[in-house]
């Protein structure tokens, strides 16, 4: 169903999840969120059936590091050019002044973010 390299991105997609919400709970568990901690142990188990019924290697550390920075680098483009002023409107007003002094401030993370996922594939 799945091709090798739709196999190995939703590997590292559902590992780098595990491992976060891993962290969540332990942070959770720590501070006396253990409802919430118990929630995250179903969406772990969960990803991890998913991924055993889809045959999903959940192992990233067999990727090049360049492989994983890649992906990381794509993943957070995204999620900063979400931090565009024109996408925060619906958490209130956006000035103008935020919009020329913010703006260009994602702009610039975001293309050092695809520099670093451009440089990454040229070495992968």
């Amino acid at each position: 169903m799945l091709n090798e390299n739709q196999r190995r991105r939703l590997g590292i997609r559902f590992s780098r999840l595990i491992t976060e919400a891993e962290q969540l709970g332990e942070l959770l568990e720590q501070s006396g969120g253990p409802d919430l901690a118990g929630e995250l142990r179903e969406l772990i188990a969960t990803v991890r059936a998913t991924a055993s019924r889809f045959e999903i290697s959940l192992d990233s550390a067999r990727l090049p590091a360049e492989r994983q920075v890649e992906f990381w680098a794509t993943l957070w483009q995204t999620r900063v050019l979400d931090c565009r002023p024109a996408r925060l409107k619906g958490s209130g007003p956006v000035t103008p002044e935020l919009v020329e002094s913010l703006g260009p401030e994602v702009d610039r993370i975001a293309d050092q973010l695809d520099r670093i996922r451009s440089s990454a594939v040229a070495r992968d």
